[in-house]
């Protein structure tokens, strides 16, 4: 997972709503937090070890992971064991096992980008990059995934990224510096972006890409989609609500499975082969209000989220 240093940076959340969590989470086998939580019966409110926080809201009954500060120092990869389970008998509408947490064992690469490499843009907009112009050849990845590649400082963009006909290439030969410009920004483009040389240089960007808030009318319909990252294809997904959890759990075949109490209020219509999720939430309630995320089935958050403001519409005077 990527963060921003010197920003706040969650990793999880969990909602303790009829449920107990206890989890250990080391770093190269130092054990940095062992704690327990007991629905809203626990001791404190918040838990320190390292750089990493658990903070815990009694008022919503949720306790997340998190970084407040997150520094270099920070990088790593982590481990978890956790378990997470019931202590009270559900209500009959929230019974249903595919939403339970059991993860047992997991773990999670933090990777912290200092404020010079992140670039920020909105859906809708663009962003560019610049590095150096090399005679060496030159390819650019967004992760694992080759995005184009420079011949001679001739940019070839590969058309099999979803980016075709949205990145392209310029040069300042006065400047001798090169530019790639992605148009149409889409939340599929967030992410890290590197270039790197024949000749061993390399440069790379962290890109956050933002949109708009999503307005609902109490007893409205809304629609919400957003994409989320390539890395996480052929992955089952969860898609969490503000205030219930995990709502909907979505597997590689694309059927999802939609949590019991909200199945009358919930019409899915996303496509996971294309990494995109969307569903429409009807006769909208003021405690939908909030943001709605995406993980995968181990607990990691996906860049990709949305969030929703419920508003009341005001009766108009005759």
């Amino acid at each position: 997972m990527d963060a921003v240093a010197r920003e706040e940076f969650i990793i999880r959340t969990w909602s303790l709503k009829y449920a107990s969590l206890s989890i250990i989470v080391k770093k190269e086998h130092i054990t940095l937090l062992n704690e327990f939580f007991n629905g809203g019966e626990h001791r404190g409110s918040k838990v320190q070890g390292g750089g990493l926080v658990l903070k815990y809201d009694q008022t919503i009954s949720e306790v997340s992971l998190m970084f407040e500060n997150v520094s270099r120092v920070d990088e790593g990869l982590y481990q978890f064991d956790e378990s997470f389970y019931r202590t009270t008998q559900l209500p009959q509408e929230l019974e249903n096992e595919e939403f339970e947490r059991q993860d047992g064992k997991w773990n999670l690469q933090v990777n912290v980008h200092e404020a010079g490499e992140v670039k920020r843009g909105h859906v809708g907009g663009k962003i560019s990059m610049e590095f150096p112009v090399s005679s060496a050849l030159s390819y650019l990845y967004h992760y694992e995934e080759r995005v184009a590649v420079w011949i001679d400082s001739v940019c070839n963009e590969l058309v099999d990224t979803h980016r075709y006909g949205r990145l392209r290439c310029t040069g300042d030969t006065s400047n001798k510096i090169q530019r790639i410009v992605i148009d149409k920004l889409t939340e599929v483009d967030y992410g890290l972006y590197k270039v790197f040389s024949d000749f061993g240089n390399s440069w790379r960007w962290f890109l956050i890409i933002t949109d708009n808030t999503s307005v609902a009318y109490i007893g409205g319909n809304v629609t919400i989609g957003w994409f989320y990252s390539r890395q996480k294809l052929n992955r089952t997904l969860r898609i969490i609500h503000p205030k219930e959890g995990a709502m909907m759990i979505l597997p590689p075949s694309n059927v999802p499975q939609v949590r019991s109490n909200l199945k009358h209020r919930v019409i899915y219509s996303g496509d996971v082969s294309k990494c995109y999720v969307a569903f429409t939430l009807m006769h909208v309630e003021s405690s939908d209000t909030g943001i709605y995320t995406i993980e995968s089935k181990h607990g990691n958050t996906i860049p990709g989220r949305k969030q929703l403001t419920v508003e009341v519409v005001a009766n108009s005077l005759a």
